[in-house]
């Protein structure tokens, strides 16, 4: 059990300082006088950016030789929480100058991402490493997306409070409580399969001969991006859309991770039973089902819309844990293939990104374009808002789901 705690609460770490940086940032220095145009253009060059450098540090950090998550997970967090803090905190002389304002921005806002990065390459691989054992890894898994999901539920109720300062601070803190507690459970015995010792060997994407995997990631591409959508318009939907007040819609955000953390011993059980593939066809339909009907919301309905959230948020919990799980089925298990796992998780990584990056770049251009103006809400601004919400996002799962129909049929084959 501690062994598992001490694995799982590395999660905790690395969603409590990730959601604050798309959502918390754009905030705190447009007080400094950043408007919030040259922030999301930023964010976006950098979420690419370390995109692609996700392949290049899971690639090194196969070739590292010890304890290789180890050596890259721990100096990873230190700096992530150390970058966060400034970050988080800028000093107010900044704000007499908007060029000291936009390379402080830059600066730290790619290392926090590419730390984070490292980090949940490592992280997740590892699980893969630890176990030969379908099961143990499920266990695994299942206990890092509740950490991740309470990570989740801490940041957005700091960040709707605008604590900013106090979320630093427990972000530093529990960065060197994970530290030591990994230290604690690092000689914990790893099956021989998987050996430690650096691996020379040249590994891309195009060197993938599985279709499958290729498939996979196309499917996650999509399911990530359909995801990213609502993350991205949540603010204004609650309060432009459904014209709720700030503190309701902290309410909504907690609801909805909380209800993902309590449902991930339940898809557990699910996966055991149906399989991981299954249970992630289920969580997609069950996600279609619900957050569809948001599209017949009306002004001020607070409780049918906790109702949605709450549903949508146990289907988020299926989806979290379902995918890595597939990805640990497709690696093949054998000494070559377990030696580049970290490569593995890094393109994984790297096209769920750029998905994230596509996202963000393309949805508020095109919802502009669709007739909304966070400044001067129309009827039409409200429609079209409504649709990219919930409508656009539904489309894309429904593809999802087919995809995944396909991928199923594949490997029964």
């Amino acid at each position: 059990m501690v062994p598992l705690v001490s694995y799982s609460f590395v999660g905790f770490i690395l969603s409590i300082s990730a959601l604050p940086l798309y959502i918390a940032t754009p905030s705190i220095y447009a007080e400094l006088g950043q408007t919030i145009f040259v922030t999301g253009m930023m964010l976006m060059i950098i979420r690419l950016v370390d995109a692609f450098t996700d392949p290049i540090f899971g690639s090194l950090i196969d070739r590292t030789g010890g304890h290789r998550f180890l050596r890259w997970l721990n100096p990873s967090l230190i700096i992530l929480a150390s970058s966060v803090f400034f970050l988080f905190n800028p000093p107010e002389f900044l704000s007499n100058n908007s060029l000291f304002i936009f390379f402080w921005f830059f600066l730290f806002t790619l290392i926090v991402s590419i730390s984070n990065g490292i980090a949940n390459i490592a992280y997740q691989s590892w699980a893969f490493a630890w176990s030969s054992h379908t099961e143990t890894r499920n266990k695994l898994i299942s206990g890092r997306e509740v950490f991740v999901l309470i990570g989740l539920i801490v940041s957005s109720v700091l960040i709707a409070l605008e604590s900013f300062g106090l979320l630093s601070v427990i972000i530093f803190l529990s960065s060197i409580i994970a530290v030591i507690w990994l230290r604690l459970i690092k000689t914990v015995s790893i099956d021989t399969a998987f050996s430690t010792k650096g691996n020379k060997r040249n590994f891309s994407f195009l060197s993938f001969e599985s279709k499958r995997m290729k498939l996979f990631l196309v499917l996650c591409f999509f399911n990530t991006f359909a995801n990213s959508i609502p993350a991205l318009l949540f603010v204004f939907f609650f309060s432009d859309a459904l014209l709720l007040e700030k503190s309701e819609g902290g309410i909504l955000l907690s609801a909805y991770f909380l209800s993902a953390a309590i449902s991930i011993p339940l898809w557990r059980k699910t996966i055991s039973k149906i399989g991981n593939k299954q249970t992630w066809l289920t969580a997609l339909a069950l996600s279609i089902g619900f957050f569809i009907t948001v599209l017949f919301l009306e002004e001020g309905q607070f409780f049918p819309f906790l109702f949605i959230c709450v549903i949508t948020g146990v289907a988020l919990g299926g989806e979290l844990i379902s995918a890595p799980a597939v990805l640990n089925d497709l690696i093949p298990p054998n000494r070559n293939e377990t030696s580049v796992a970290s490569t593995y998780f890094g393109i994984w990584s790297l096209v769920n990104k750029i998905a994230i990056a596509l996202a963000s770049g393309f949805c508020l251009p095109l919802l502009g374009i669709m007739g909304y103006d966070p400044n001067l809400v129309t009827e039409t601004g409200q429609s079209s808002l409504m649709f990219m919400y919930a409508g656009a996002p539904c489309v894309i799962k429904l593809v999802c789901m087919i995809l995944l129909g396909y991928f199923i049929k594949k490997a029964n084959v």
